[in-house]
């Protein structure tokens, strides 16, 4: 029951909010907008299992990496920090000129 209402209340939103941004915002702003907001709603996560997964005792998962939720923590946004900064320098020497519908095209192709 509680799914369905998560389902519902989200789906609710969706209708709300996508009419909302080609009423409010210039077509340019808007299709954008969309775009982004439907791929974030289309997509599948799996962090709490993530976490779980790596997190969890020999007891539980005799063959798991077994990270403290700690070190888990802090070697992810660590490793995220880099390979954010990794991007950026990347980005300034190699990609500044490249269209946006060449970087949004190549960046979904890689995730």
């Amino acid at each position: 029951d509680s799914q369905t209402l998560h389902f519902v209340s989200a789906l609710a939103v969706l209708v709300v909010l996508l009419p909302t941004f080609h009423l409010l915002l210039r077509p340019e702003i808007a299709k954008v907008n969309t775009f982004f907001v439907l791929q974030s709603a289309l997509s599948l996560t799996i962090g709490g299992a993530t976490f779980y997964f790596y997190t969890d005792t020999p007891q539980q998962y005799p063959e798991g990496p077994h990270f403290t939720p700690t070190f888990f923590a802090t070697t992810l946004g660590l490793v995220s920090c880099a390979f954010s900064l990794a991007g950026l320098i990347v980005y300034t020497q190699l990609m500044k000129d490249w269209t946006y519908r060449s970087l949004l095209l190549m960046s979904n192709l890689l995730v």
